[in-house]
């Protein structure tokens, strides 16, 4: 290399690079900030005016409130992907305090309630809100190529990364397991249940639900394990695994595909 090849790259080093953002376009990444921000705030001011006034919680009401709302908004000033999880876990234990039973949350209605369906609006909307914000950049662009950070692997840059979309997950999962308690609630000997209606004898009901409650446990570790054993694998190593799945499922389609030749083959043949 010369010395006037040398000097042509240290030029352009300095130079400003042509993907730099122009100012209309950080003034509508501004814009849209603002914009997503204010949404998430909004739905975040509706559901607390919700609950406050559609649930009786008693002596709890602000301290459970002021949790949900500082939840969500350090959310959107951090803009971290925990958020939306622990906000449904904040809603389940709110929804839990509210209801005269625990495992009350699904409830037989004659008709739709409006307040609830707000709620549920107002909880996706947060999420939609978020969800964009979260991907929108902080800044445009840097002007020079000096001013780009090298990325680092994201095994190597902290060592609790691994343990956030872990947990993420299970918490994204915790409500999952008081609507099907909801729903097993019935099968559980009592005088109300299910299980005297359609005959299911009382030691059978009980051997369900606890089987159901141990294989709920076991899927929610298992998906945690499985997600923290992937984030710490190196790029290499998921990108064999990558191609393996791909290569099982190539195999299959081809394997339903031959049956289907081999049994098209015969009917012919008949």
């Amino acid at each position: 290399m010369d010395e006037t090849s040398v000097e042509s790259s240290s030029s352009l080093v300095g130079q400003p690079s042509d993907e730099a953002a122009s100012p209309s376009e950080t003034d509508e990444i501004r814009s849209l900030t603002w914009g997503y921000g204010a949404v998430c705030l909004v739905s975040v001011a509706l559901m607390v005016l919700l609950l406050q006034g559609r649930y009786d919680f008693g002596s709890s009401a602000p301290v459970s409130l002021l949790i949900l709302a500082i939840v969500a908004v350090t959310g959107i000033v951090l803009r971290t992907s925990l958020a939306p999880p622990v906000l449904i876990l904040i809603l389940t234990l709110i929804l839990f305090e509210s209801m005269d039973h625990p495992l009350r949350i699904v409830r037989l209605k004659q008709g739709i309630d409006l307040e609830d369906v707000l709620l549920v609006a107002c909880f996706v909307g947060y999420l939609a809100g978020h969800y964009r914000y979260c991907s929108l950049p902080r800044e445009s662009s840097p002007s020079t190529a000096a001013e780009v950070p090298k990325p680092k692997p994201r095994w190597e840059e902290s060592p609790w990364w691994t343990t956030l979309r872990p947990l993420g997950i299970l918490l994204a999962f915790l409500p999952l397991w008081p609507l099907g308690a909801a729903l097993l609630w019935r099968l559980i000997p009592s005088e109300r249940g299910l299980a005297v209606g359609l005959g299911i004898p009382s030691p059978l009901a009980s051997l369900l639900a606890w089987v159901w409650t141990l294989a709920f446990l076991v899927v929610a570790c298992r998906v945690g394990w499985y997600v923290a054993r992937r984030d710490r694998q190196p790029a290499d190593v998921s990108r064999m695994f990558l191609l393996e799945t791909v290569w099982r499922e190539m195999r299959r389609d081809m394997n339903t595909a031959a049956r289907y030749l081999g049994r098209h083959r015969r009917k012919r043949k008949r």
